[in-house]
């Protein structure tokens, strides 16, 4: 198993930028010989890399690309020292390893990255694509190793290359991603039978019917709203120290409704 270099990483993101860029529109081949060459990568394991055709076609969704990952990141993550930029370049490998299920083809066959990817932006206003391609395989990943069996349905149902609800709005908050009560709560709130139910992420309407401008409305109780109310509940109530049935009783009026027809058990 290889990972990126500095020399490695460098030349990744300078392609990944390129690749992104509209004017472009692909730039032919992915540069899978970063990570086979001894000048762009280390070798880190004498396991082989994950099989990036392992379905036969892209990947089902993204609970299935990070578990079958998953094994192969656990492995890795050991051998590499806790400084950010070892860290980030185990993530860069392992998107640009999969980068066809994190950045697939078109119909015709063609690579649109611009389809399916949300721009990060950095403080100049320049698209910052690599760590968009990183985060496809990183924060899966750390969901899923915080408590699988409650993020698993949300996962199920969204695509591997898209960021989805959980994500959007819960993914930069380490102290809510890595507490697995609250992910449960999450699993209590908003699936019912093994599925993620209608309406839980924040519904877009336009502020301006004369204006073709959207912004993001928080519906009552919704998954936005949620993470709002734990953030005025956490101090007061200590809330994320909470058991996820405590969680559920200091919850306000507007949860009700989905407490009352949403609610299930985690088997």
């Amino acid at each position: 198993m290889r990972i990126f270099n500095a020399e490695g990483e460098k030349r990744y993101q300078e392609w990944v930028l390129r690749f992104c860029d509209k004017e472009t529109k692909g730039l032919g081949e992915v540069p899978y010989a970063l990570l086979e060459s001894n000048e762009t990568s280390v070798l880190l394991l004498g396991t082989e890399m994950p099989d990036r055709n392992h379905w036969n076609g892209p990947c089902p969704n993204k609970y299935e690309m990070i578990s079958y990952l998953k094994p192969f990141i656990d492995e890795c993550l050991p051998h590499v020292s806790q400084s950010m930029d070892e860290q980030r370049r185990v993530w860069d490998s392992f998107a640009l390893h999969f980068l066809e299920h994190i950045c697939p083809k078109d119909d015709a066959g063609a690579y649109t990255p611009r389809m399916f990817a949300h721009y990060m932006i950095d403080d100049e206003g320049r698209s910052m694509m690599p760590l968009y391609q990183r985060h496809r395989i990183f924060n899966p990943y750390r969901f899923v190793t915080c408590n699988e069996i409650a993020i698993k349905p949300f996962f199920e149902n969204d695509k591997a290359f898209t960021g989805g609800g959980l994500e959007e709005d819960i993914g930069a908050r380490q102290e809510l991603v890595g507490n697995p009560n609250f992910l449960e709560l999450l699993n209590r709130l908003y699936t019912v039978n093994g599925h993620p139910v209608d309406g839980f992420v924040a519904m877009a309407l336009p502020i301006d019917k004369s204006r073709p401008k959207w912004i993001k409305k928080c519906k009552p109780g919704s998954l936005r709203r949620l993470v709002a109310t734990t953030m005025q509940l956490k101090n007061t109530h200590d809330f994320l120290q909470c058991s996820t049935d405590r969680m559920l009783e200091l919850l306000g009026e507007e949860f009700s409704i989905w407490m009352q027809e949403h609610q299930t058990t985690i088997d």
